[in-house]
């Protein structure tokens, strides 16, 4: 982000970065913390990792050396619970906000929104309905198979993760092993959704932790002939456009996308001097119920 001063020169304009994990959300957030910084008098520089903490590093250093001033970052997944691209930042003594994810053990300014909340209520939506087997899938890179406390290495997920087991936990549900897949391989997306529905115990709903495994899970039922929402209701985190063009339309949590990106005030704020102790700032979701839900199918 290079600050405009119309009619001054300088020899090095102040500058910050934001730097995206992926390239699967809503482009909203870069476009909303470009026109906040632009109304400040900076612009904004972009750069995207894909979730891959090895592009993460080498674009940080790259940012860092052209001397930017403050970073907002969509830190990639921990790796042994560490994000050391955020520590490279926060080491160089520049101001850093964090977006949509949290790093344990730095302290920083972060704008996320509330994800554990999101998912215990779109978990209920299913249940309120009549379902009681409820799959969650994510392609969150996870070691092993997933199991009930296990440490989730993505604020996000592991939020949603936890609001999935609060609200089955609220109407004395166990989680059953094997429902909460992480690690669905972006290569072979296709196939691993389509597996997940044709197991002997398949789940009659099923949650995707984002529109990608949604859009995956929904193009798997239809190759299966399988009718949504008749044998399988689906809902979807992120409110992407296919959600709403979908026949039939698909039931979402809509994350706060523009409200996130908006808040690069933040970094402003603390590039221009401003001093106060780090804060979070969490961020309602809004439900939009669409077509994708209803009662589980009789049992035969």
């Amino acid at each position: 982000m290079s600050r405009r001063l119309p009619g001054c020169r300088r020899r090095r304009p102040p500058a910050c970065s934001a730097t995206t994990a992926t390239s699967a959300k809503s482009p909203g957030p870069a476009w909303c913390r470009r026109r906040s910084a632009r109304r400040r008098g900076y612009n904004l520089l972009l750069s995207n990792s894909d979730e891959d903490a090895e592009q993460e590093i080498p674009a940080v250093r790259v940012l860092l050396g052209q001397q930017v001033d403050g970073h907002l970052i969509a830190p990639t997944p921990l790796a042994a619970h560490r994000n050391r691209a955020v520590e490279t930042i926060a080491g160089s003594g520049r101001p850093v906000v964090l977006i949509d994810r949290l790093v344990p053990g730095v302290a920083a300014d972060a704008v996320i929104s509330d994800d554990r909340e999101a998912s215990r209520r779109l978990t209920s939506v299913l249940l309120d309905d009549g379902h009681r087997a409820i799959g969650f899938l994510s392609s969150l890179p996870f070691d092993g198979r997933y199991r009930a406390g296990d440490f989730i290495p993505s604020t996000p997920v592991a939020d949603r993760v936890s609001g999935y087991l609060d609200a089955l936990a609220a109407v004395g549900l166990p989680s059953v092993d094997g429902m909460v897949r992480l690690k669905v391989d972006r290569t072979s997306i296709q196939a691993d959704a389509r597996t997940f529905l044709t197991r002997s115990d398949r789940p009659t709903a099923v949650i995707a932790s984002d529109s990608r495994i949604g859009l995956a899970l929904f193009r798997a039922a239809r190759d299966l002939s399988m009718d949504i929402p008749g044998q399988l209701s689906l809902v979807v985190f992120d409110n992407a456009d296919w959600t709403d063009v979908a026949a039939p339309g698909i039931t979402v949590m809509s994350q706060p996308m523009r409200d996130i990106g908006a808040q690069a005030a933040l970094l402003i704020d603390r590039i221009e001097g401003a001093v106060a102790d780090p804060r979070v700032v969490v961020l309602p979701q809004r439900l939009v119920e669409r077509a994708s839900v209803s009662r589980p199918p009789a049992a035969p």
